[in-house]
């Protein structure tokens, strides 16, 4: 990753060789994606922990049992964490507690003499560790850049200290606060929930989808514009986004099926017929790309339906359909609500139906 991250700088500064400055620019970039990654993987655990992990931008590397318990006491005085991580923080608020959380995730490491311990992986999650007060505890050298932190040992936070947030780990699409972000994401939710199915809610699913696209799925898809085309007399509207992740999932579906752009269509109803996979089948083609996707409002996936996707890319070397049901789309919600934006649920989808096809 470090070396991939290099190697695009030094194309992006227009230099034949990679050079100290495009090493830099990939440090920093790799500091980061691990300290999303980390965000991204406990935050089921520890709803919107990310918050937590930036507020230690610009502060030391290390600490005493005294400056964590310094940090906690502002943390408890910060508005977005009593409001996004009240769930579980308020049970990690005594210094021990809280360095049992960060040790236990790997983002802390407790000084061992001329060594730091870190959490050893596959060991025991409710293992604790061993320190005591007069123990400091060393951030894992991976996020230092990514936190801009000083070669330091903290000993305490003084009151004119002010905890800082860089936006580092919690990205928003287009000109959302982060509240205005989380009201989004649960009024969708809501509204998805609520919806009536049929003909009489179809335009407010294809808002919902196209939402649920630009709320969760910002980091990878880009520019979502609306399609329209008409149906049996009735005017439907599908979602197109642009592909342009640089890694992950969606970057293996724009190498695999040359999707640049990706299809979704929407369908409120549980039952779908071959009409809506021939509907699909239309899309998928060299401009486009040969991935889509059809939302709908039923609760599984249909043996038939896989039948259906078998002949689209098998029979009729067209491409890939994943289907993602009303449990998917709240999925992806919850899961931002959370501060977690994982790409494993939709790995899932995408390994079960080619299961089940091949």
């Amino acid at each position: 990753m470090l070396t991939s991250y290099a190697i695009d700088s030094a194309i992006n500064h227009g230099n034949q060789k990679v050079r100290d400055a495009d090493m830099d620019v990939a440090s920093k970039r790799y500091s980061t994606s691990r300290l999303k990654d980390l965000g991204d993987e406990y935050a089921e655990n520890y709803p919107n922990i990310s918050l937590i992990l930036e507020y230690f931008f610009g502060l030391g590397n290390e600490y005493t049992l005294v400056a964590i318990e310094d940090f906690i006491q502002k943390l408890l005085v910060t508005e977005s964490i009593n409001k996004y991580c009240n769930g579980w923080f308020y049970d990690y608020t005594t210094p021990f507690r809280f360095v049992e959380v960060l040790y236990g995730i790997g983002f802390l490491g407790i000084r061992r003499k001329r060594t730091v311990e870190y959490k050893e992986s596959g060991k025991d999650s409710n293992a604790k560790p061993s320190f005591d007060n007069s123990s400091t505890f060393y951030i894992h050298p991976t996020y230092h850049e990514a936190l801009n932190l000083q070669p330091l040992l903290l000993k305490d936070l003084r009151d004119e200290t002010q905890l800082k947030n860089e936006g580092i780990l919690e990205e928003l699409p287009d000109t959302f606060n982060l509240d205005d972000y989380k009201g989004a994401l649960q009024d969708t939710l809501d509204n998805l929930r609520t919806l009536p199915k049929g003909p009489s809610g179809a335009a407010g699913f294809e808002e919902i989808v196209g939402n649920i696209i630009k709320l969760c799925f910002f980091r990878s898809l880009t520019n979502v514009q609306p399609h329209e085309r008409s149906h049996d007399g009735a005017s439907i509207r599908d979602w197109i986004a642009s592909n342009r992740a640089p890694d992950g999932f969606w970057e293996v579906i724009r190498n695999k099926y040359g999707s640049t752009q990706v299809v979704w269509e929407c369908k409120n109803y549980e039952d779908l017929s071959a009409s809506d996979f021939h509907q699909i089948n239309y899309y998928l083609n060299d401009t486009f790309g040969r991935f889509g996707i059809i939302a709908f409002r039923g609760e599984e996936v249909k043996n038939t339906y896989y039948r259906h996707i078998s002949n689209i890319i098998n029979r009729n070397k067209s491409g890939l359909v994943v289907l993602l049901t009303q449990k998917d789309l709240e999925v992806f919600l919850r899961q931002a609500i959370k501060g977690a934006f994982k790409e494993s649920h939709l790995q899932d989808r995408y390994d079960q139906t080619i299961r089940q096809i091949s």
